[in-house]
């Protein structure tokens, strides 16, 4: 029986699963952008692991406490600042579905969508706790970025279609690569920037330093090739924000200037390279899909005086707009306002509770940074490229439908794990004992 196991082979299985969850987790990672399929195989299996382990550690305890109470805290996910958070919101989007107009769908949705994204985030935080591990991962990120990068370099300049999935080219020439839109595209690269760039800063070794300034120059390139204004805008924020946040967590003690100077100065370059495109020039200029989505959000905000407390329901926007809205187009669509459809779909209470979730995490965030900074400064810097990802996702939230695109749902939860995960390396405790 599992419960005599020798404590040298139970180490071993424990050992052997959480490498097994590490790589179907980087697997997921890579194929976000390019089958949904393996995604949900890749988390399917973590979440089957994860119970096994949890299963194991348990019985392994038995012996001294066989109390259903111990059962109950072996499922516990790993202790963090945002998991009462976390509970609150998870219950106002159940109050929510079954409250809402189509309460099956939304069930559907909670579990299928908004579930497993905690599922992800709990699972980074505990099994990407070393620094090891968690360049891992980013790098891993990082190479699907370039991989995709020269899918779109191939998209635009050759074939005029991704070789990886066969997306053509747009009609209005904007690269996609592997995704419907460029826009998605460009939030994708946009993430994945501000992290190569600070790994420009950590390495000492000059053929990574290369390897990494040649992942940057080709990634913006291609970011330049979305002609995306949500990402561009999004991106540029992110390196303002970062680079007054950096000399506040040091006290001064580590410059920003040289960083922010050089970030600023890559935007400048790629915006000439965009104003010297003349279809750059009219996509990025054009004023229509701004007016389109300044209606879809009036429309929208009259959804919420409809139903403000609770909302409409979890992925109940899309076919309720439609009673709604002015406009003549009658295919469906998002908000294109991740934090307006929220407050559609879930309220004025859930909304809330997740905004105090938000700040909750980014207070935690930067509190840990600063901590780091004395006590590692490489993962400090890490850390920094991380925040200043999220930020741009944030920001681009304002204007797209990044919390509602499953890849970048998922991605922006794999990178608020690694967030948290990062803090913890200040604080170490051990995860997957005996409760």
């Amino acid at each position: 029986m599992l419960i005599n196991l020798d404590s040298s082979i139970k180490d071993l299985i424990i050992r052997r699963i959480d490498s097994i969850i590490r790589f179907f987790i980087c697997v997921m990672v890579v194929f976000l952008p390019l089958g949904i399929a393996v995604v949900e195989m890749s988390i399917g299996i973590c979440i089957f692991l994860w119970l096994v382990k949890r299963i194991i550690l348990l019985l392994s305890c038995s012996v001294k406490n066989s109390s259903w109470l111990v059962w109950v805290k072996g499922f516990k996910p790993v202790d963090t600042s945002l998991n009462l958070w976390i509970s609150f919101f998870l219950l106002l989007c159940l109050v929510s579905s079954f409250f809402g107009v189509q309460p099956l769908v939304s069930l559907r949705s909670f579990y299928g969508k908004i579930v497993e994204w905690f599922v992800v985030f709990f699972i980074i935080i505990e099994f990407f706790d070393t620094k090891e591990r968690i360049h891992r991962i980013l790098y891993v990120f990082i190479l699907i970025a370039c991989i995709l990068s020269f899918d779109g370099l191939i998209q635009f300049y050759w074939l005029k279609k991704d070789v990886l999935k066969g997306i053509v080219l747009t009609s209005s020439g904007q690269v996609s690569a592997t995704f419907s839109s460029a826009n998605s595209l460009g939030i994708f690269l946009a993430l994945a920037i501000p992290i190569s760039i600070v790994f420009l800063f950590e390495s000492l070794n000059k053929k990574i330093i290369w390897l990494n300034l040649l992942s940057v120059v080709l990634m913006l390139w291609v970011f330049v090739l979305t002609v995306s204004r949500g990402a561009w805008l999004a991106l540029t924020f992110s390196v303002i924000l970062t680079g007054i946040t950096i000399p506040v967590l040091t006290s001064g003690r580590l410059k920003s200037k040289n960083i922010f100077i050089g970030l600023v100065g890559l935007l400048v370059i790629a915006s000439i390279f965009v104003l010297e495109s003349d279809f750059a020039r009219a996509h990025f200029f054009q004023e229509n899909t701004g007016s389109h989505r300044i209606t879809m959000w009036e429309d929208s905000f009259k959804m919420l005086m409809d139903r403000p407390i609770l909302g409409f329901g979890v992925n109940t926007f899309m076919k309720n707009f439609q009673f709604f809205r002015r406009d003549p187009y009658y295919f469906l669509t998002y908000a294109h306002n991740c934090y307006l459809q929220m407050l559609v779909e879930i309220g004025i209470v859930g909304f809330s509770i997740f905004v105090g979730m938000v700040i909750v995490y980014f207070r935690r965030l930067l509190h840990n940074l600063r901590v780091l900074f004395d006590e590692d400064k490489q993962m400090f810097l890490t850390g920094i490229g991380v925040f200043a990802s999220l930020v741009a996702f944030f920001a681009h939230s304002f204007v797209d439908v990044d919390f509602y695109s499953l890849p970048l749902a998922r991605l922006w939860w794999v990178l608020m794990g690694i967030g948290v995960a990062i803090g913890k390396l200040s604080n170490k405790t051990k995860i997957g004992r005996c409760p």
